[in-house]
């Protein structure tokens, strides 16, 4: 099982947020509440690029693929039991859906908005302090 080392689970995905790579996520603060109920604690999430927050207007994950691709997304899973084991093809389906499809947005998103690459895209952060010396270590506590 792969929830087995729980602790193990934890130290990587916390290395992982804590990073300074760049992530790409869409309404990330709802994973982060779901990874600190499972008791991960708190996170300094750095290098978030969270696709929800810079394209509001697009509403979910399906307005902003139908927006940026031009494709319809099936969320037909996304509320289904994902704590019954084995996990149905189209569980595996929908998340690996779901994990990939921000990446082709966020390319486009790149370009929309003269970006040469994702460490020039949390340039265009919202949150985004332009007096801040070292833009791309900047910690969101979450």
């Amino acid at each position: 099982d792969a929830f087995g080392d729980i602790v193990a689970l934890q130290r990587f995905v916390r290395s992982l947020l804590e990073s300074e790579q760049v992530k790409v996520g869409f309404q990330f603060d709802a994973d982060l509440a779901l990874l600190r109920k499972l008791g991960g604690g708190e996170y300094n999430v750095h290098n978030l690029i969270d696709l929800h927050q810079m394209l509001p207007a697009a509403g979910g994950l399906r307005g902003v693929v139908e927006q940026c691709l031009s494709e319809k997304v099936c969320k037909g899973e996304q509320c289904s039991r994902w704590a019954r084991r084995p996990l149905r093809q189209s569980q595996w389906h929908y998340a690996a859906m779901d994990a990939w499809v921000v990446v082709p947005c966020c390319d486009l998103l790149c370009r929309s908005l003269g970006a040469h690459s994702v460490d020039e895209l949390l340039r265009h952060r919202p949150d985004h302090d332009p007096h801040d010396p070292q833009p791309l270590s900047r910690q969101r506590h979450l």
